[in-house]
This record gives structure tokens, C-alpha cells and sequence, in this order.
């Protein structure tokens, strides 16, 4: 069959790149076969198909295709599925100058057998399966032509179409942990001209991403959610024809949270301290630690450990809360340096992390440990002939509170074994003193004293040790007081003459002369002594009397006591003389008037004067407490009994009384109770709270219509309860007078 060619209609010679087509009608069935590339137009002609593929054969072209579609079959009613289905099979073959001229002319010989088959069909309409030819002329194409390209319309081929992405919002979460060239997301696209090129490109917002030629965006960053949580820009793709369609959608990435931030404590990088006293109940809260931790979720939640510093268990911190209380009772002397907690927050990320704080407890010490010697036996050897005083050795013990800042002192003493008080302790310094003679023969060869050390001030039990003496033999007897001190009260009234104490020291010689002894001061004359001493019989007697008040308290004197005959051994003894305070002196106040004010209408218990008194005697008798005793008709005012503060008791009102006069007392507490009185005068100060009241409410008077000009018609008067400014009164005529003929003046000028 003879096909004719109808070609576009073009001017002559006009040289274009473009499409140029011509309409191939075989035996009723149309064809449309398109080549791409730089042609010159030629006017319209017919041509047998030998022509037509010689045409195409020498071509200067870089590719052609043929495209061919069974128009005239789609009027057929039989056949209106290919209508349906809009179906098209396009196909290309590829060329080039290297091809062999064999090459061309298969590929043209193909072309015209598929074409042939199409006209057979037509023939032959429903004879044949339309599914079946379908499928033979694919099977031809894939087997025979290099490649089968795309169905696509008439229509296609002559019009641009927008690219369109397949969501207009595009939704993805990234972990945080990515890396720098992850995928985040793959924008799909599609574009009716399937020989488009498409360009992908990215919007404002987007700094940190990449897209490709292929639509996979990917991260130019590794992500911190905690920096910024979420990125949302748009994504552009453009079709690249010369008058391109950009279209766009939303992208949105949300950052998902990994657990990359340990728990922070508010204290790091410092540590948490505290200070317990070693008494403290337990179950007490010592403190709270606390973290926090910048991830979200899961990873957030922190929990709290005590992991090192706890090997007695002391201590229990909550799992949830981070507070720490105590477990068990503290001790100072067995852990003077306290604890060093080590708190561990861990959060419950997957892989959870952790960090630590540490906590230092320091213990407080208190006074719950008695003294306790250095050590338990201490041991000497002495000569019979000491002298006394001679220090034999010093026991020494200590208060096992070392860190309270309240230790006691200790006082030593000797609790047994000193035999006729051959020994005596300082009980300050725990020093061991001979006290008395020894004597071998007519005593003891040996002592074992048991000392004790007892805590000032304390409840706790005496410590004790034991101190064996072992007494050397020599010929030597000298006189001994019993005791190295003496301390005794003086009452401040006492009288002069009156035996203080006695002191007496012993001498064990056995000759009776040996045995005489001289008490004596050391030293002997001081004026402000006010003592004397019976020589012989060692009493102290007061020589003139002392006073409690004049500041001195106390008397120290050292008595010696003396053997008359040589070689003359002496023995001294300290006595302290407490001068004790009695109630002899009455209270004083500062001043024997007192003045206040208060303004009326005070409100009640305001404070007004102080009427403050004192007294020279010690402890409770010099202990004032005050009182209202006169002058406090209708119960308006009140003392503080300790501070002497008075205050008004009511709320005053100078119209009613505009001053009082209290009588306060101050009363020691004495077993004698002395007082002493002052005058308190509280003024009232007015203030303005009363209106002036008219004398007479109504006033008529007559007056002659000739009367002169300022002659005096009438006087009106007022009075104001209140004092000074508050009660000087102005007039004035406020109404009646519409004509202003009259006119009111201040009396007082």
C-alpha cells in the first residue's frame, strides 16, 4: 500500500530546531512520526514509504523517534477501550554518524513490519484479539528497537506542564545523633513531559540542608535538638523549560531527642556542704541535692544514688527527690572529719547517663564523751624528805569532745589510796604534788593512789587511773597542811572581828616542840589585805569589812605554816576568800521624774516612756520588776514588769483629761525585797477632732434701715473643745445674705 504524507505547513527554506511531523495515513490507520532535530522545511508532498525512510536514513540527526497511534480504529465501537485508555506507543531509534549503514536499514525494515501489522489489524478489525496484536507489537519493540521510552498523548507532545510534587507538606523526624550527609527526606515529583529536566532547589530557612538532582534532601550539620528543635522550609523544583514552572511544598523536620546531656547539678562545679551536730535524730533531712537535665522525656527524668562515701550507711537519699536524711546516729570521735558523700544523678535515657556531686557532712561535735586519762597506770619512786609541793609526776587526761568548741575542763583529784594524804593533785593541771611528810618508817613504804579526772561543769563520769608511789627512806618530818587549798564564803556584812576560817597544818614528829608551828601571810604585810592571822592557831579573821559592791569579789591569801624550831620546814596553803553578795542595796531609778506624751486618740497599747531603774546587787537581787502603784485612775496604762516600757493601756482623750501622774515602783527579788518609786507625768497632746459648737444656735436682732455702715448688729460666738491652734475659730457668713449687706469680723481684733 501506498501511504501519502502531509507535512506542516512551514515557509520555504526556514531553518528551525523544533518538532516536524507528518501525518502517515495507511490503509485508514494514522500515524504521527516525529524527529527531533535541526531540519529545513520542505513544502507539502507525497512520497511512496522507501522514500519517506531513505529521508530518515540520512538524516543529520542525533535521534528520531516514531510514534504511531491507531486513530481511525478509535472511531470503531469495537474497539473504544484504545480510546478509553488513551493509548499511544512511542518509540525511539537510536543513531548515530558510526552506525553502520546495515543498522539503519534493520531498524527501518522493523518499522515498516510493525507498521504493516497495524494495517493487517485494521483489516482485519475483530478477527484478531485486540490484546493479542497489542502485546505482539510490544514483544516486536522490545526485541527488535533499543529501547522503549513512554505512552504518551497527542496533546503531550505540544504542551508544557508543571511539575507537581506527589504531598504538598512533607513530614520527617531526625534523631539528633545524625551525621553530616544523612538522608532526611526524598521529594517525589512528577511531570506530565517526561523529557523535562527537573531542578530541586531550597528556600529560606533551610541553611542546613542539602538537596540533589534527584530530590533527596539531605543535613549539612550534625543536629542538637536542645540548640533547636524543629526546621520547617519549603522546597522548590522547576522544570527548566525557557518560561520554567517552579512549584513548592513544606518540608518540616522535627528533631527527635537522644540522650546526650548528662544531669547537671545547680551546685557543679562546687560542692554541697553541711553541718550536723552528732546528736541529731534520725531520719532528719540534711539537705537536697539537685540536677536537671536538658533532654526531654524519658531522658529527662533523673534519678538520685549515694555510690561512695557511705560505708556505714549513714545516710539514705530519695530515688525521685535527691533529699538525703540520716540513717543512723552520728559520732564525732569516731568520724572527726565527717563524710564525704559522693551523689550520683542518672537519668533513664536508654543508655543512661550520669554525673556526680559531692556532699560534705561535717560533724558537730557536742559534749557526750567524759575525759579519759593518756594513760591507765602511771609509776615513781620518791625520798621520804621531799619537800612539800615537790611535783612527784603529772597525770594528764582530756575531754574526748575535741571538736564541740564547748570542751570542759578537767579537774583532777585523788579518789584512794593516799594514805594520810601523803599526796595532792592540781586539779587544774593534774600535777602530783607531795602534800605531807613521808615518813617510811611510820608509815607507808608505798602508795597506790587512784586519781580521777572529772569534767567542769559535766554530768559525765569521772575517768580514773592508778599511780603506784614507792616511797625511798630518809630522816625528815616537816609540817603538812590537809589540803593545799582552801576556798570560803564571806558574807559582806560581815562584822570586823569575826574568825573567817581556820587552817592548820600537821607535823607528825613525835618531840612536841617539833610540833610547834607559826602561821604567817606570804607575804606577810599588804594593805589591801583585810585580814589578820592568829599566828598560833592559824585563823584567818577579818580585820576591816568588805563590800560586794566596790567591784572586788574575792580574796586570795597564802598562808604559811612554819616549824619555831630548826631546821625550820614550812608548809603554805592558798585560801580563797568569796566575798558573797546580800540584798543591801535599794533599786535606783535614772531619774526621779519621768516625762511622756501621747497624742489623744492613740490607738491602745503604744508604747509612751520608759522608766528604767537599776541595782548594785548581784544575780537576783539585783533582778527589778516594775509597776503601776498610783496615779492610774480608770486602768489607762500599762508597764512592761521587766522593761519599764510603759504604754497606754486605753485609747486617751484630752477633753476628757489632758494629763496623769503615775507613781512607778522597781522591786528586787531579795529575800528582803527593796523598792524604789518615781513620778511619771504623761502629757496629752490635743489634736483637731472636735467641731466648734455655736454658743446660741439662733440669733435675731432688730437693726434700723438707717443704720450706719459697720455698726455692730449682732455678736455670735463658738467655742471648740479642742487646745491651742486646734481651738482658734474663724467666722463667716456662708448664706442669707444674697444682698451682702452685712459683714462678720474676728472678735479677737
Amino acid at each position: 500500500d501506498v501511504a501519502r504524507f502531509k507535512s506542516n505547513r512551514a515557509t520555504e527554506n526556514q531553518t528551525f530546531v523544533t518538532r516536524t511531523s507528518w501525518m502517515v495515513f495507511l490503509d485508514g490507520v494514522s500515524c504521527r512520526c516525529e524527529y527531533l532535530g535541526a531540519s529545513t522545511c520542505r513544502p507539502t508532498g507525497e512520497a511512496s514509504l522507501g522514500t519517506l525512510f531513505g529521508r530518515f536514513a540520512g538524516a543529520i540527526a542525533l535521534r528520531y523517534s516514531l510514534c504511531f497511534a491507531a486513530k481511525r480504529i478509535l472511531d470503531d465501537s469495537s474497539l473504544c477501550i484504545l480510546r478509553n485508555w488513551g493509548l499511544c506507543f512511542s518509540w525511539k531509534v537510536q543513531t548515530s554518524f558510526t552506525e553502520s549503514e546495515e543498522t539503519r536499514t534493520g531498524n527501518m525494515q522493523t518499522t515498516m513490519y510493525l507498521l504493516y501489522l497495524l494495517t493487517l489489524y485494521a483489516r482485519m478489525k475483530q478477527r484478531v484479539c485486540l490484546w493479542k496484536v497489542l502485546l505482539w507489537t510490544q514483544m516486536l519493540i522490545s526485541a527488535i528497537v533499543p529501547s522503549v521510552v513512554a505512552f504518551v498523548s497527542d496533546e503531550q507532545l505540544q504542551v508544557n506542564h508543571p511539575p507537581t510534587f506527589l504531598k504538598s507538606f512533607y513530614f520527617v523526624e531526625l534523631s539528633e545523633n545524625n551525621n553530616i550527609g544523612d538522608l532526611v527526606l526524598q521529594v517525589t515529583t512528577r511531570d506530565v513531559n517526561w523529557n523535562d529536566t527537573l531542578t530541586y532547589t531550597l528556600a529560606t530557612g533551610s541553611a542546613d540542608f542539602t538537596i540533589d538532582s534527584n530530590g533527596q534532601i539531605r543535613a549539612k550539620k550534625a543536629f542538637d535538638r536542645e540548640a533547636t528543635s524543629s526546621y520547617e522550609f519549603a522546597v522548590e523544583v522547576s522544570d527548566g523549560i525557557d518560561r520554567p514552572f517552579t512549584v513548592q511544598a513544606t518540608v518540616r523536620v522535627q528533631i527527635s531527642d537522644v540522650n546526650d546531656n548528662k544531669p547537671n547539678f545547680r551546685n557543679t562545679p562546687y560542692t554541697y556542704s553541711v553541718t550536723l551536730p552528732e546528736n541529731s535524730n534520725t531520719s532528719v533531712e540534711v539537705l537536697t541535692v539537685e540536677a536537671t537535665d536538658a533532654d526531654v522525656g524519658t531522658n529527662s527524668f533523673i534519678q538520685y544514688r549515694i555510690v561512695d562515701g557511705d560505708a556505714d550507711g549513714s545516710f539514705k537519699i530519695s530515688l525521685y527527690g535527691g533529699t538525703i536524711t540520716l540513717e543512723k546516729s552520728l559520732d564525732y570521735e569516731s568520724k572527726p572529719n565527717g563524710y564525704v558523700l559522693r551523689v550520683q544523678a542518672t537519668d533513664l535515657g536508654a543508655v543512661p547517663l550520669s554525673s556526680i556531686v559531692s556532699v560534705n557532712v561535717h560533724i558537730a561535735d557536742v559534749d557526750d564523751q567524759g575525759p579519759k586519762f593518756s594513760q591507765p597506770l602511771y609509776s615513781a619512786s620518791v625520798n621520804e624528805d621531799l619537800s612539800i609541793g615537790f611535783s612527784v609526776l603529772t597525770v594528764s587526761a582530756f575531754d574526748q569532745d575535741k571538736g564541740s568548741g564547748q570542751n570542759h575542763a578537767v579537774s583532777y583529784s585523788i579518789k584512794s589510796g593516799n594514805v594520810g594524804s601523803a599526796f595532792e593533785l592540781d586539779p587544774m593541771t593534774g600535777e602530783l604534788r607531795v602534800k605531807n611528810t613521808l615518813d617510811r618508817e611510820k608509815k607507808q613504804g608505798s602508795y597506790s593512789l587512784i586519781v580521777e579526772a572529772s569534767e567542769l561543769g559535766s554530768n559525765h563520769p569521772p575517768a580514773s587511773a592508778k599511780v603506784d608511789i614507792v616511797v625511798l627512806d630518809v630522816n625528815d618530818n616537816p609540817p603538812v597542811f590537809p589540803k593545799h587549798r582552801y576556798s570560803v564564803g564571806l558574807p559582806e556584812n560581815a562584822q570586823a572581828g569575826v574568825v573567817v576560817t581556820r587552817v592548820t597544818a600537821e607535823d607528825n614528829d613525835v618531840d612536841a616542840t617539833n610540833k610547834l608551828l607559826k602561821y604567817e601571810f606570804n607575804p606577810p604585810s599588804d594593805s589591801k589585805r583585810p585580814f589578820l592571822i592568829d599566828t598560833e592557831r592559824g585563823d584567818i579573821i577579818l580585820k576591816s569589812p568588805v563590800d560586794y559592791e566596790s567591784g572586788i569579789t574575792s580574796y586570795t591569801v597564802q598562808v604559811t605554816a612554819t616549824n619555831l624550831l630548826p631546821p625550820q620546814a614550812s608548809d603554805t596553803v592558798t585560801v580563797v576568800v568569796k566575798v558573797v553578795d546580800i540584798n543591801d542595796n535599794n533599786p535606783v531609778f535614772q531619774s526621779n521624774v519621768f516625762a511622756g506624751n501621747q497624742d489623744e486618740g492613740t490607738a491602745a497599747h503604744t508604747f509612751i516612756v520608759k522608766a528604767l531603774a537599776s541595782d548594785a546587787d548581784s544575780g537576783t537581787f539585783g533582778k527589778l520588776t516594775y509597776s503601776i502603784v498610783a496615779g492610774n485612775d480608770g486602768d489607762r496604762f500599762e508597764i512592761n514588769s521587766t522593761t519599764a516600757a510603759i504604754s497606754n493601756k486605753k485609747i486617751l482623750d484630752r477633753e476628757e483629761q489632758d494629763s496623769y501622774t503615775l507613781t512607778v515602783q522597781a522591786e528586787d527579788a531579795g529575800p528582803h525585797r527593796r523598792v524604789a518609786q518615781a513620778t511619771v507625768n504623761i502629757v496629752v497632746n490635743d489634736i483637731n477632732d472636735n467641731a466648734p459648737i455655736f454658743t446660741d444656735k439662733s440669733v435675731t436682732v432688730n437693726v434700723d434701715e438707717n443704720n450706719r455702715i459697720n455698726a455692730q448688729v449682732a455678736s455670735i460666738s463658738a467655742t471648740d473643745a479642742d487646745s491651742g491652734t486646734n481651738s482658734a475659730l474663724t467666722y463667716s457668713i456662708s448664706a442669707g445674705d444674697t444682698l451682702n449687706a452685712f459683714q462678720i469680723t474676728d472678735p479677737s481684733k
